[in-house]
Order: C-alpha cells, then structure tokens, then sequence
C-alpha cells in the first residue's frame, strides 16, 4: 500500500486565553482553511485581519502544541 499523500490544505484553529479577544468570551478561534504550506508569516498576518484589535505580528505568541 502507498504512502497517503500529505495534504495540501489544513483548517488552524487558535487558542487564547479567555478574555483575550475583544468583544469575545471564546477560547479559540478559527484561521479557516489555509495551504499546508503556509508559514508562521502567514499564520501572524491572517491572525492581525481577522481579530477586531489588530495585534501586530510582533505582539502575538503562537505555540504549537
């Protein structure tokens, strides 16, 4: 049997502390459906579109856990 190819896009959800997202009392988020092949780059910048306060990629801490 062949290896299952890798896939070539993946949904990334976030979690953040409660309270942490303004106007929201959600623990996590979603980044929705985004290339396999996205960097952390892209990852910060979809994250400052999406939240209401625009966290700059410098004021963001992302773990992978």
């Amino acid at each position: 049997m062949p290896p299952a190819e890798p896939p070539t896009d993946i949904t990334v959800t976030v979690k953040v502390p409660p309270g942490h997202v303004p106007g929201s009392s959600a623990d996590e988020f979603t980044l929705g459906v985004l290339p396999a092949s996205s960097r952390i780059g892209d990852l910060r910048q979809r994250i400052q579109q999406l939240l209401p306060s625009h966290p700059g990629p410098d004021r963001q801490r992302l773990l992978y856990l």
